[in-house]
């Protein structure tokens, strides 16, 4: 059962994900792992619990990647009418019906529902403290949770809302997110709408490095790469290269320590820089942007407008 948000007991506030993250890593060494309850008003009442997984690690030490994310507590069971209850068994009750659909762009953005933490649209250009829409955020609740209606009534509802809502995301780390929970075959068939690029499959959206070419609109660029720390800046170089004009060129990005002052988010991606540093450790980098020419010669820099656009994952050379 996906669960986007969660109420936190030392915050007390509810989060997603994300903001989750950044609480834990805005504490002082040693931190503490957080404390979840639903955020269904109803289960928050009767102390059900939700597990944040993910959230408070910087290494990957595992071959397939978990994103950070809410799951269940099996020791407290949610209420039948809570809202990620009923976000689940509308979702199940609209793939039964896709079923019998021809395959189109929507019935398998709604099989994707299930399986992936879905994106729809990612806004690069949007600067929020919150993430901009969810799928919690795109039925409704408010109109939708209606506690006197039957619950027969408030899954049609959902059910209608998720045909006709998108879910929106300015963060890229949760497109990534979607990215790597899928299959090729869904990375294929899959549609991603990049706001000020346009609709392509995740496929197309997604290229390595060493794909890059001059004059191409921006994508979502990955790749495994090195970190190194001067001073307060860092330097992030990709293994793979990228052919400019007939000649490889090597591929970096950097960071200054002036850029990262100003990010609301900076403890912990400076964590995750400093940690991939480690000699046991490289980083696996996503980024939306493009590439220009570098002064130095032989090499292209990263242009990236936000470092919402950026993601670092840090993975052990010697993964399980």
């Amino acid at each position: 059962m996906r669960i986007e948000r969660a109420y936190c007991i030392e915050l007390k506030k509810v989060v997603d994900i994300i903001q989750a993250q950044e609480a834990f890593f805005t504490q002082m060494p040693p931190r503490s792992r957080l404390n979840f309850l639903c955020s269904d008003p109803d289960c928050w009442q009767v102390k059900v619990k939700v597990t944040g997984v993910a959230y408070d690690r910087l290494v990957e030490d595992t071959e397939k990647y978990v994103a950070p994310h809410f799951r269940e507590n099996p020791r407290t069971p949610h209420l039948p009418n809570c809202e990620w209850v009923e976000l689940e068994e509308a979702i199940q009750a609209l793939q039964k019906e896709i079923d019998a659909e021809p395959e189109s762009e929507e019935s398998i953005r709604i099989r994707n529902l299930k399986a992936t933490d879905w994106v729809d649209v990612f806004d690069p250009k949007f600067d929020a403290d919150e993430d901009v829409n969810t799928v919690r955020d795109s039925i409704a609740v408010t109109n939708v949770r209606v506690k006197t209606a039957s619950k027969g009534e408030r899954i049609r509802m959902i059910k209608q809302a998720l045909r006709k809502s998108l879910t929106k995301s300015s963060f890229l780390q949760k497109v990534v997110s979607a990215y790597e929970q899928m299959d090729v075959v869904m990375r294929k068939t899959s549609v991603l709408e990049i706001v000020g690029v346009g609709k392509l499959r995740f496929s197309q959206a997604f290229k390595r490095v060493s794909w890059a070419a001059p004059q191409i609109m921006p994508r979502i660029f990955f790749g495994n790469a090195t970190v190194r720390k001067y001073g307060n800046n860092f330097a992030i170089t990709f293994f793979d290269k990228a052919t400019w004009d007939g000649h490889e060129k090597r591929v970096s990005i950097y960071l200054t320590g002036e850029r990262l002052s100003t990010y609301r988010h900076r403890v912990h991606l400076i964590e995750l820089l400093e940690s991939a540093e480690e000699k046991a450790h490289y980083a696996a980098c996503y980024f939306f942007g493009n590439l220009i020419r570098a002064e130095k010669p032989g090499w292209l820099n990263a242009q990236i407008d936000h470092l919402d656009s950026l993601v670092v994952i840090v993975r052990s050379k010697q993964r399980k």
